[in-house]
């Protein structure tokens, strides 16, 4: 007689399979025929024969809903595959349950196996209801694994794998006892290194080594530390040259890597760098020295006197001067060395350097004298006098140029054609007198006696006149104007008698200054300019020194 399964539209064929696990699990497995074996497997009627992933066995579906029957249902027992067949003409469904509950029950026992360097590694596999938690920590879970009669092992939990579905929650857990899981050689620059790969410890330092870096690792997908071991050495030097071939360079760079060390220069320098660096991720300390000996360069360029050439030496560590005259110096210290650099004139510094005819302006004196000149006006006539005055001009003349140069200017006691000391003036004095009549009086009646008064009228005058660059070729001069300046007529007695009276007028020209062109040379030197060129680190100033002379 036919029995349903949690609904009336599955019945069930035969008798349910049941299969007994490990820690109290079971497993159901239930074949069921449809009611309507033609028409069930249709996408519409699904929900009437596929129960729920994850539903209990004693649930009843929603459609026709059975309840189990008196100690049928099994406790905590979920559905974990459905499947559907044919059988001739029927329509057969297969329901698989098992026990699931809401904590994590293994599966099976434990897997023991050994990893590298014999340390036991556990795996173990637990199941329960979908959407349980699992609250255990890598590298901080712990179990005693025990095989028969030995003494237990502990290992710490150091990965898991969760495999979730609509029914279960399935981990597998790897358990791995603690210690070091592999020891190694590697090279680290130029040293050999000591690697030990561990999990969930810390391993002792060998001796006469130190430990040079911790790092997370990855074995077998097992999370480890990897602790490298070097003793304290050098793990890198490198030498760059520089102006020079290998082993002789003028400046020699050396950068050496040591751990745990402090090194002496192979190339005896100065230290000029000490910095925190690494090596294959190994810290370290990298020390930078350089060492600067001999020449590296030399440069000429033509001089700033004619003749000579300006040669500069560039050295390290030693000074190298060149030969001449030095004129230019300096010392600068560089990281670990000292860089000078010195320039000279080569070649004759002093002495005439060149040469060639110009032409130039020159002055030449004027010349002032003291005269008179005839003047006449209505009949009267006389002199005055007069400075006449030949300015002084200028003339262009041939002259020879010489381009020197001298460690001391020169001086020029004389000067050709210099006007400087040549020069006069001329005062001019204007003196006039002029007399007229006055009034008369007359007294008595008969006896009369008269008597006339006069007048006059005195002016003087003068100016200076300066002719720099002239001389006097007449000193002085004189000149005079003399004439009637009034006639008046008047009662004398019985008759008239006439009053004259004169005016006289005088002027006079006084040099004074040069009367000669003394001083004046029309030969030596005409001009002269003088200028400082460059002065050496004795001292000793060089001029160049530029003269016109005829």
């Amino acid at each position: 007689m036919a029995v349903s399964h949690r609904t009336n539209r599955l019945k069930l064929i035969g008798t349910p399979a049941v299969e007994q696990l490990q820690n109290g699990r079971y497993q159901l497995t239930v074949n069921c025929t449809t009611m309507n074996s033609r028409e069930d497997w249709y996408s519409a009627n699904k929900a009437r024969v596929f129960p729920d992933f994850g539903s209990l066995e004693s649930a009843e579906m929603s459609i026709d809903g059975l309840a189990p029957r008196t100690g049928e249902a099994y406790t905590d027992m979920r559905l974990v595959s459905v499947q559907s067949s044919t059988q001739q003409e029927k329509y057969i469904v297969t329901l698989v349950y098992q026990t699931l509950g809401a904590s994590f029950v293994q599966v099976k026992d434990d897997t023991v196996n050994y990893v590298e360097n014999g340390l036991r590694r556990v795996t173990r596999q637990s199941i329960a209801q979908s959407g349980t938690e699992f609250q255990k920590t890598i590298g901080t879970t712990s179990i005693t694994s025990q095989i028969d009669g030995e003494t237990a092992v502990t290992c710490i939990l150091a990965n898991y794998e969760v495999n979730d579905t609509d029914s279960y929650r399935e981990v597998t857990e790897v358990y791995i006892q603690a210690g070091t899981l592999s020891e190694t050689e590697d090279k680290v620059g130029s040293q050999l290194a000591i690697v030990k790969e561990t999990f969930a410890s810390t391993p002792s330092t060998p001796s006469g080594y130190s430990i040079a870096s911790e790092q997370e690792s990855n074995v077998d997908g097992i999370s480890t530390k990897r602790f490298t071991f070097l003793k304290p050495s050098v793990l890198s030097l490198s030498i760059s040259e520089r102006n020079g071939g290998t082993g002789t360079g003028k400046l020699r760079i050396e950068v050496v890597e040591a751990f745990n060390e402090t090194p002496t220069s192979t190339i005896s320098g100065v230290k000029i760098g000490d910095e925190v660096s690494n090596v294959e991720g190994i810290p370290t300390r990298r020390f930078t020295f350089a060492k600067g000996e001999g020449e590296i360069r030399t440069s000429t360029r033509p001089g700033r006197i004619s003749g000579t050439k300006e040669v500069t030496a560039v050295s390290y560590g030693t000074e190298v001067t060149p030969t001449g005259v030095l004129i230019s110096s300096s010392e600068t210290q560089e990281d670990g060395y000292i860089q000078f650099t010195n320039t000279c004139i080569q070649g004759t510094i002093e002495g005439t350097k060149q040469t060639y005819k110009d032409v130039v302006q020159v002055e030449v004196p004027g010349e002032v004298n003291c005269t008179t000149v005839a003047v006449s006006s209505g009949g009267i006539s006389g002199d005055i006098a007069v400075p006449e005055a030949k300015p002084r001009t200028r003339k262009s003349i041939a002259a020879q140029v010489t381009v020197e140069v001298l460690s001391t200017p020169p001086d020029t006691a004389s000067v050709a054609f210099d006007l400087g000391a040549i020069s006069c003036s001329v005062t001019s004095t204007n003196v006039s007198l002029s007399r007229g009549p006055g009034p008369t009086v007359t007294v008595g009646t008969n006896a009369v006696v008269s008597s006339t008064g006069f007048t006059q009228n005195f002016g003087a005058s003068a100016r200076i006149q300066t002719y720099p660059g002239c001389f006097l070729t007449e000193e002085s001069s004189t000149g005079t104007v003399s004439y009637v300046s009034s006639s008046t007529p008047r009662a004398a007695g019985s008759g008239i008698v006439t009053d004259t009276f004169n005016s006289n007028r005088q002027t006079k020209c006084v040099g004074t200054g040069s009367t000669s062109a003394t001083g004046y040379a029309t030969t030596g030197i005409i001009k002269r300019n003088s200028r400082p060129i460059v002065t050496d680190l004795a001292g000793v100033t060089y001029y160049e020194v530029i003269t016109w002379s005829v």
